[in-house]
């Protein structure tokens, strides 16, 4: 009965710990690197003699570094989330959404709006689940 319950959990699209430390790992991935990326573009563009918006030289390194920090962390976020809400979908849904692929890319785009509500969200979620339980649901249902 316990592959059955699997099934069903997988079905589902709930999310499991390990599926929550999955996005969190990524999506925090993700915002590291776009920040070293962008702030290497604030050194160049400071070596280069250049200013940004005429900040300080510390703050024309740290606020390219946020912003593209965030922005790839979104975007990450947004994807995954997509992802994951199609994967969720039945068969007929994911052939409408593919014809109106805009639907899809909307959603991935919005993640600059909810990844970090989002990303909160899912890391309290993560550090109140068990390990063997999904993330919502107090037993793992049986069939």
């Amino acid at each position: 009965s316990s592959i059955n319950a699997a099934c069903l959990l997988k079905s589902c699209g709930v999310m499991t710990k390990a599926k929550r430390y999955e996005f969190f790992i990524l999506s925090v991935t993700a915002g590291a690197t776009g920040a070293v990326l962008y702030a290497l573009v604030g050194v160049c563009i400071l070596l280069a003699g250049e200013t940004i918006w005429g900040l300080s030289p510390p703050a024309a390194v740290i606020l390219p570094a946020l912003l593209g920090g965030y922005c790839l962390f979104s975007i990450v976020s947004g994807i995954l989330f997509a992802a994951r809400w199609l994967a969720a979908r039945p068969l007929k849904v994911k052939i409408l959404l593919t014809v109106f692929f805009i639907v899809p890319v909307y959603l991935a785009i919005l993640g600059i709006f909810y990844s970090i509500p989002y990303g909160i969200y899912n890391f309290a979620r993560y550090r109140n689940t068990p390990a063997d339980q999904p993330a919502g649901k107090k037993e793992p249902p049986y069939v």
